[in-house]
């Protein structure tokens, strides 16, 4: 008789394996195939009972893609995963959401398991180190991480090196961005005739000489072309007693809103070793250094942020006081408080209302992150 035995190993919670007898009778080969079985956690159950809680997601279908987070990796790829980006800036983190909110006081967002480290932030995590991503959607499947998994658990397998010659790899991409479909606003004679039929008051303002000749296309101020680009280059050695998986990634995003700016360095070491016949070891180390520059592009009330206020802010007035026709000054012939050297232009309407060059700077949130894993 003829036992043949097969297995693959997936990462800490799920192991796949299938067991088949061949017996030879005479001149006939009969096969009795055993249920191919899920085990989860510490317990099993059948394959084809766990297909609609368990999905697995391999590196090849978002491998192509210009991504910078884990999250945009499922997006789009698991069914009952929602994967909810708020903002089009470089380095936003995404909301993802497993089968809705599961909960009304708690986050929703799900757990994740990096070669078995438990983590909630995976926006450093270098999409080029994945193998897969196998998703618990079910309280089943998640239950050996009792309350961390009521959201769903995410467990994302790294690369590690196999048992084979050395190997070298190197990739790198490039890309552009821009805006698309940009509103069309107002020119200067366009905006004086609509604030004339609103109030005629409002024209004495617009025709004051500090303004003359001056038409401001906020949108060329505010958004320029975005440049992304990324380098990542691995090497794997070993043998069959240690084998050693290095990594090494820069991603550098510049925004189409200036100066938005996202950069991402990312360096790994998967070691596994085996110390005897019945004693292995396997480690895993990450670095992740991430720099974002964060501009106040979307913000509620008058002020509204860097978007809306490009649309909105009338086209006669410019970014900086200096670019005014007439400056006033005090009684020594020096600017006055709103019209110095450096200073942003005020809106003439509503001080408060700042043009959208200030709301460029003024908001700035300059983020540096270390983290290992």
């Amino acid at each position: 008789m003829n036992l043949n035995y097969s297995k693959s190993l997936g990462l800490i919670a799920v192991l796949y394996f299938t067991v088949g007898v061949n017996a030879q009778v005479t001149d006939s080969l009969k096969e009795k195939k055993i249920e191919e079985v899920v085990v989860i956690g510490y317990g099993s159950v059948k394959k084809k009972n766990a297909t609609s809680a368990i999905e697995n997601i391999k590196a090849d279908v978002f491998e192509n893609r210009p991504i910078y987070n884990v999250g945009q990796a499922l997006q789009g790829n698991a069914a009952g995963v929602n994967v909810i980006q708020n903002s089009g800036k470089p380095g936003q983190s995404l909301n993802v959401k497993i089968r809705g909110n599961n909960s009304i006081s708690s986050g929703v967002n799900p757990l994740y398991v990096v070669d078995g480290i438990q983590t909630n932030d995976i926006s450093g995590i270098n999409p080029d180190d994945i193998v897969d991503l196998t998703i618990l959607k079910d309280a089943t499947s998640a239950a050996i991480y009792g309350i961390n998994g009521s959201s769903g658990v995410v467990i994302i397998t790294t690369k590690r090196a196999k048992n084979d010659k050395p190997q070298l790899n190197f990739n790198a991409y490039w890309g552009v961005s821009k805006a698309a479909n940009n509103v069309d606003v107002l020119n200067p004679e366009q905006y004086r005739a609509l604030m004339n039929e609103i109030n005629p008051a409002y024209v004495a303002t617009i025709d004051n000489p500090r303004y003359a000749g001056i038409n401001t296309d906020w949108r060329s101020e505010v958004f320029r072309t975005g440049f992304d680009q990324n380098y990542n280059i691995n090497y794997s050695f070993g043998d069959e007693k240690l084998r050693t998986y290095t990594a090494l990634g820069y991603q550098g995003i510049d925004g189409i809103v200036d100066p938005s700016r996202f950069d991402r360095v990312s360096a790994k070491i998967n070691l596994d070793s085996k110390l005897a016949s019945w004693l292995k070891v396997h480690a895993s180390l990450n670095y992740i250094n991430t720099k974002l520059k964060n501009t106040n592009d979307n913000a509620a009330g008058a002020r509204a942020g860097v978007i809306l206020s490009t649309l909105t802010t009338p086209t006669f007035m410019p970014a900086y006081a200096n670019q005014l026709k007439v400056r006033e000054t005090d009684a020594d012939g020096n600017y006055i408080d709103g019209y110095k050297d450096g200073q942003f232009a005020m809106n003439p309407f509503t001080a408060g209302w700042e043009n959208p060059v200030a709301f460029q700077y003024r908001g700035l949130d300059n983020t540096n992150t270390h983290r290992f894993l």
